[in-house]
């Protein structure tokens, strides 16, 4: 089945969303570090270029934009208005800069973490400004979550450290900064804005650092305080230098760890938005293996030859592990995220999924998955993955479209690629949603009514394998697009209850609309709205899941202790919803007591088959 980039793709990179926005800057601070190849600036554009640019940004989003008066409604605010607010703000500083600014300051109102302004990198020198640190918002505090340098752990920076201050200023305080750059969906995702503090985009004027070097003021888990004078470095190459690598997971067993920062890249993550699709689990570390003693498995050749798979080709990076809780065996399973697009790959991706899970279904009691810090990917593997764990069928994914003729194209076009006889089910469903769309354009209308796109409005359980244990997934606050839909789809369902925080709300497929004309910076938009088919048809605005995403269904907050000693209450307590759902008692709301000696059992794991 061919499936378009535009059509099965919500995702959400955080490079794009996030970094990738910059303008000219020739401004330097002195005694700094170059990180990346030198290049010569571009000139910058003239008034009437920054102009032009800033109005095919605002034709763009009236023509594209598919929750336009969605957003009208929620926020109570004229998009008109905000347009006029950033011709002044570029009138106002003038420069590639100002250009940047206000039109990131017009696009971060939007409240909508997939529009992002993606500029081409030779466009300013210097891309961002970095100490090589990130922060992660945990109780309202901003904690050293990743330390990229080992030269800071001599400085004595030690993981969980407290940022009260850089140049005096809290972290949290310059939030409202922070969100002129970019915003999320929703207040709680944008609280992890905070790693802003220490890494901020070229172009940014009001957070360009004025020194060298940032005075900052540390907390130590003890209640000491100590202050370091830390150095900028001007980053010139990737406006992400501390991205995820790709690649097979490490060979790790549960006394295998990493020390924070770069090498646990690939290895070992802590939560923080730097480990947005991170293979493991942010909670899997030395803390959790232990006291639940955690052994990473996989299916054996006979289960994955089962399921169409040669043990060579089987994907990598998929990560499983079995532990003990209280005398149960629970197997945990991680869905780091949905971004493939071959066909042939998502199919080995959920073949080898049907495998795990069935290779240890008979061996454990319950399931554990892991869908947190997921950011989201193709929405044919999202509804394939979630129909695992269907033991009946229910309500699909369906999306608003915008009504443009771009998707009405589109529509028809894949209904040709399909069949172009137009003869087979599959096509004529594509050409009668591109007559839908067009119906809709005709009559004036800014977004259709909701259609499915991917196997229709109701959703069915896999054909080949289902899971039918008792099971808990896992969400938080940097689950988006598909990491919104995944949940969305398992909790209208009723299939699973839900643990953790709200999801970001990123609630429609994301695309590049197009560049500008001077700048040639790329601009994404988000096309539709997301939610679940209704039989009635009504879809008030709370069913949508843009800015309003998944709410769990039992909530637990990661307390500062439990962050820096390894999630271990954190692990406990959704071990504690599973126990409980094993046993048919009622689910706990709180976590089990912090001290785990007495209460966890981690008893010996039984062989595996």
């Amino acid at each position: 089945m061919p499936h378009s980039r535009a059509a099965v793709h919500g995702l959400i990179c955080l490079t794009a969303a996030t970094l990738a926005c910059s303008g000219e800057d020739r401004t330097t601070i002195g005694a700094t570090t170059n990180l990346g190849a030198s290049s010569a600036p571009l000139r910058e554009m003239t008034n009437a270029e920054r102009a032009e640019d800033l109005q095919q940004i605002f034709a763009y989003v009236r023509t594209f934009y598919g929750p336009y008066e969605y957003k009208e409604q929620r926020f109570g605010y004229s998009i008109p208005a905000l347009e006029a607010t950033a011709r002044q703000m570029l009138a106002r500083t003038g420069g590639d800069d100002g250009f940047y600014s206000a039109a990131n300051w017009f696009l971060s109102r939007l409240r909508d973490g997939h529009v992002s302004l993606e500029s081409p990198p030779d466009s300013n020198p210097i891309a961002q400004y970095i100490i090589p640190l990130f922060l992660q918002p945990v109780q309202g505090k901003a904690l050293v979550a990743e330390i990229f340098e080992p030269s800071l752990l001599e400085e004595g920076i030690e993981y969980g450290d407290e940022v009260l201050s850089v140049d005096g200023i809290s972290p949290f305080d310059q939030l409202g900064e922070y969100g002129k750059l970019h915003s999320f969906a929703n207040d709680l995702s944008d609280q992890h804005l905070i790693y802003h503090a220490l890494i901020r985009p070229g172009f940014a004027a009001s957070l360009r650092p004025r020194a060298p070097t940032a005075h900052i003021q540390f907390r130590r888990s003890d209640g000491s305080e100590y202050a370091r004078d830390l150095v900028w470095r001007e980053d010139r190459s990737d406006p992400l230098p501390f991205a995820l690598e790709q690649g097979p997971l490490p060979a790790l067993h549960k006394d295998a760890f990493f020390i924070h920062g770069a090498l646990a890249r690939n290895a070992l993550v802590h939560g923080s938005l730097a480990s947005w699709g991170a293979p493991l689990p942010f909670f899997y570390t030395q803390a959790t293996a232990a006291v639940f003693d955690v052994t990473p498995v996989g299916p054996n050749a006979q289960m994955l030859a089962r399921y169409g798979l040669d043990p060579s080709s089987a994907p990598t990076d998929i990560f499983a592990a079995l532990y003990s809780y209280q005398g149960k065996t629970i197997l945990l399973v991680r869905q780091s995220g949905y971004a493939y697009d071959d066909p042939a790959e998502i199919d080995a991706r959920l073949a080898y999924y049907r495998a795990i899970l069935d290779q240890y279904d008979a061996f454990v009691d319950g399931l554990v998955l892991d869908q947190t810090h997921n950011p989201g990917g193709n929405i044919r593997y999202c509804i394939d993955f979630a129909r695992l764990f269907l033991s009946e069928p229910g309500p699909n994914f369906v999306q608003a479209y915008n009504t443009d003729r771009t998707w009405i194209n589109e529509f028809r076009a894949w209904a040709r690629a399909s069949d172009p006889t137009l003869a087979s089910e599959e096509s004529q469903n594509y050409e009668l949603r591109g007559s839908l769309v067009e119906a809709a354009y005709d009559a004036g209308k800014s977004t259709t009514d909701p259609l499915a796109l991917y196997r229709g409005n109701e959703l069915r359980p896999d054909g080949s394998y289902v899971w039918t244990k008792p099971r808990v997934v896992l969400i938080d606050e940097l689950s988006g697009s598909c990491g919104d839909i995944f949940p969305m789809l398992i909790q209208r369902n009723g299939a699973a209850p839900l643990f953790g925080r709200r999801t970001m709300g990123l609630g429609g497929n994301v695309e590049a609309v197009g560049a500008l004309a001077n700048s040639t910076a790329l601009l994404h938009l988000t096309r539709g709205l997301f939610t679940s088919h209704r039989d009635d048809e009504n879809y008030p605005p709370s069913a949508f899941i843009e800015n309003n995403g998944i709410e769990p269904d039992i909530e637990h907050e990661i307390s500062v202790d439990d962050f820096r000693n390894g999630f271990v209450e954190y692990m406990a307590h959704f071990s504690q919803v599973l126990a409980a759902q094993i046993d048919g008692t009622s689910a706990p709301t709180e976590p089990p007591p912090a001290d785990p000696g007495a209460s966890l059992d981690p008893a010996p794991l039984p062989e595996a088959p």
